[in-house]
């Protein structure tokens, strides 16, 4: 046999993803049912209707990404390139910098969302992460921080009339 007819070894791909898909199921599903056995009614103001819906949309999406990994696993991971062709992993390794940096901005946030307020607080954490994450546009990054936070601020405190941290901004 010569090299050009010797199949080419087949990529291996992480088992990992399928198993997190199906706890994702699993766990949608059983959130899902406590919802739906939860008291009240299930109308547009009811407390049912957005934990029925928020679990429901968590199901489709984790079926949806369970079948993706049982069907086409390898549309999720590139092509090694040049010596690496057979390599039985294609990771790169992770630089754990980002992921910690937005960890200490979560625990900022969630020590300073009381007495800053959701606005400031939910601002500060925006610019944080996009910072972390690489964004170099400050200019348009605080836009997005000041309509985010005031938006979400006022639909919750006028529209769903559900009070979150006002803070030192009179609001």
């Amino acid at each position: 046999m010569t090299a050009e007819t010797i199949a080419p070894k087949a990529r291996r791909t992480p088992v990992g993803p399928r198993i997190l898909g199906g706890v994702l199921v699993l766990l949608g599903l059983g959130l899902f049912w406590e919802a739906w056995r939860a008291e009240g009614e299930v109308t547009l103001g009811g407390p049912r209707l957005a934990p029925i819906i928020v679990t429901g949309l968590w199901v489709v999406f984790a079926v949806i990404y369970l079948l993706r990994q049982i069907f086409a696993p390898a549309a999720d991971y590139p092509e090694p390139e040049g010596e690496d062709e057979h390599a039985d992993s294609v990771h790169t390794p992770l630089d754990w910098k980002a992921p910690a940096i937005v960890a200490v901005l979560l625990a900022a946030y969630a020590l300073l969302l009381e007495p800053a307020g959701f606005v400031l607080a939910t601002g500060a954490f925006y610019l944080g992460v996009t910072r972390a994450l690489g964004s170099k546009k400050i200019v348009r990054e605080v836009i997005v921080a000041l309509v985010l936070s005031f938006g979400v601020y006022l639909a919750f405190t006028r529209l769903l009339e559900i009070s979150l941290p006002e803070g030192v901004l009179p609001l």
